[in-house]
């Protein structure tokens, strides 16, 4: 049986390359058009950190409150970048990755 640690660093390698898959694929051209907007939040953003905090903080409340960016920014800017399609995807793809998400309260952010 694998211990406690072991398990957090497979689950947050997962997390990490389907992150990627998506950024690459899925999201590619909202990405860009992120980029070309000079989005802030966009670039300020890590979600690689987020997920690593995630895992491994006790307390995930502001974790949970930067979740979607600092103060939750990236609704907005990928919306009026990408519409609100592309909004849902991201958002959905976020909330898949890590278990733990499930504990944050996101009502009136998403």
């Amino acid at each position: 049986m694998q211990d406690e640690d072991t398990k957090t660093a497979f689950a947050l390698m997962k997390s990490t390359c389907a992150l990627i898959e998506f950024a690459t694929t899925q999201f590619r051209s909202c990405d860009k058009k992120l980029d070309e907007a000079k989005s802030k939040c966009n670039e300020d953003w890590n979600p690689f950190q987020t997920q690593t905090d995630l895992s491994q903080k006790t307390d995930i409340t502001e974790v949970c409150s930067n979740y979607f960016g600092k103060d939750n920014c990236l609704k907005k800017d990928v919306t009026d970048a990408c519409g609100v399609n592309e909004w849902e995807k991201l958002k959905e793809h976020l909330l898949s990755l890590n278990d733990r998400v499930k504990k944050c309260d996101f009502k009136g952010i998403v």
